[in-house]
């Protein structure tokens, strides 16, 4: 897991789209969840790599970045990605302050 405090909101969605470029140029595959519904995160993305090994979960909110990887492979993931939304939100939220 990964959390990065940015100066300001465009560094923080400078490093989540090239998170997500990245994974995707590795030839991941990109799965946007839209939490707009009542979540303060502002974007939320869940990563899958090709062969569904590994996943990796990025959520932004404002100036904060942070990532959380869980495995050993999809299927075998005791997360949802609700489950990591919720991990990942309280997180954000302790963190904030």
């Amino acid at each position: 897991m990964a959390l990065i405090n940015f100066d300001d909101d465009r560094a923080a969605a400078a490093r989540y789209d090239l998170l997500k470029a990245a994974f995707v140029a590795e030839g991941g595959l990109l799965s946007e969840v839209d939490s707009a519904e009542g979540a303060s995160v502002d974007r939320f993305s869940m990563l899958i790599d090709r062969d569904g090994i590994g996943r990796t979960t990025v959520l932004r909110e404002t100036t904060w970045v942070m990532t959380i990887s869980v495995g050993p492979t999809t299927t075998d993931s005791p997360w949802t990605a609700t489950d990591l939304e919720v991990i990942g939100q309280s997180i954000l939220n302790r963190a904030r302050g």
